[in-house]
């Protein structure tokens, strides 16, 4: 399941994971070159935030989130 449909299939998200939710899905290329601490820094959220936002949707954490962002490009490339 790409990250996007993980977000997508999570009915139940808290104003402040809507705001990680939607930052992530329009930052992807960025969010690879951040920490958690940085990402966390550019939307003002928790570093806690985002671990339970990574959690919610089904991964175990920040680095989770950005191995799924790299699965899903490497994805698009071989599409092309």
């Amino acid at each position: 399941m790409t990250l996007a449909k993980r977000i997508q299939s999570c009915k139940s998200l808290t104003p402040v994971e809507m705001i990680i939710a939607d930052y992530i899905l329009k930052n992807e290329k960025q969010i690879l070159q951040m920490t958690i601490l940085e990402m966390a820094d550019s939307i003002h959220v928790s570093k806690s935030a985002l671990h339970r936002f990574s959690k919610k949707i089904g991964l175990k954490g920040f680095n989770d989130i950005k191995v799924e962002i790299s699965k899903n490009q490497v994805n698009m490339e071989d599409q092309w």
